[in-house]
């Protein structure tokens, strides 16, 4: 008894975690992201070795060198997502060149999405805000939110 006990358990806490990362599906606009910009001080230190920190040899430490703010985009500036469930990831698209998937990585425990933007690829932990029906971007090295969406009817 105490077996089918535990194996019921197990599967309703399972589910019970993929239901909460189903409610991404749908429509979503983006209403506030993250901008971070280098200081002078920090473009000086690039300057010095950017090969390094081109190819990723080297990283500033963004408490020193850069700043970040909020932005609240305009309509025709804001990330509009349609995000579907296929088997066991999600693909999330804007319906004009944006196509990227969303999948499981069992070492972090998290779903990411890695989106190409100006000259390279960033990597994102995608979360779903249960309370305020958000879904979140989150860089993945520091777990701060880098976009927030809310849902489009």
């Amino acid at each position: 008894m105490k077996k089918y006990l535990c194996i019921s358990l197990m599967l309703l806490f399972s589910n019970n975690i993929f239901a909460q990362i189903d409610k991404i599906v749908g429509n979503w606009a983006e209403i506030k992201c993250v901008r971070t910009d280098t200081l002078d001080i920090g473009r000086e230190e690039l300057q010095k070795n950017w090969k390094a920190y081109v190819k990723g040899y080297k990283t500033l430490d963004p408490e020193k060198y850069t700043e970040s703010y909020y932005i609240f985009p305009e309509e025709e500036d804001k990330l509009k997502l349609t995000i579907i469930k296929e088997e066991d990831f999600f693909w999330a698209t804007d319906g004009k060149k944006l196509k990227e998937k969303i999948a499981y990585n069992p070492d972090f425990k998290e779903y990411f999405i890695t989106i190409k933007k100006y000259m390279g690829s960033y990597s994102y932990i995608v979360r779903y805000d249960v309370i305020a029906d958000k879904l979140l971007f989150l860089n993945y090295r520091y777990e701060e939110v880098s976009s927030e969406f809310e849902r489009k009817i």
